[in-house]
């Protein structure tokens, strides 16, 4: 499973209404990888049977505190409006979101959206699974 879906099966629903086209550009690797770890964390406490709204609201808030969190400088035009497509349908689901409506949040992207959502997902393997090699975690 792609990383970017996995993150987005992981990682996809949004909490309030994020503004991620105002998401900081200038995070560091680690606070932007950190981030991503929280959204993981977040859909590992959901019951995907049958997701309860505090579960939701986790997720969302996790995925807000990410969109804050922004991505760093070096990510590509096309990885940032991957980032972008990813928390903004996070943050546009209903509070009482099913199982289904969580893992299609993440896989309802066609044509440039597929492109970069993949591009998302090729920079958060470059960056995230690499320094956490790196520095031994």
């Amino acid at each position: 499973m792609k990383l970017v879906h996995l993150a987005a099966a992981v990682v996809l629903v949004g909490a309030t209404t994020v503004a991620c086209g105002g998401s900081p550009s200038d995070a560091s690797a680690e606070d932007f990888c950190g981030g991503l770890d929280d959204v993981a964390a977040a859909y590992a406490a959901v019951d995907f049977e049958e997701p309860t709204e505090d579960q939701v609201a986790g997720i969302k808030d996790a995925v807000a505190d990410f969109a804050d969190t922004g991505t760093p400088e070096d990510i590509s035009d096309d990885a940032r409006a991957g980032f972008e497509l990813i928390t903004e349908g996070i943050a546009d689901l209903a509070d009482d979101a099913s199982a289904e409506d969580l893992q299609k949040a993440s896989a309802d992207f066609n044509g440039e959206e597929e492109k970069q959502a993949d591009a998302f997902d090729a920079y958060v393997e470059k960056t995230c699974l690499d320094e956490g090699a790196d520095s031994g975690e």
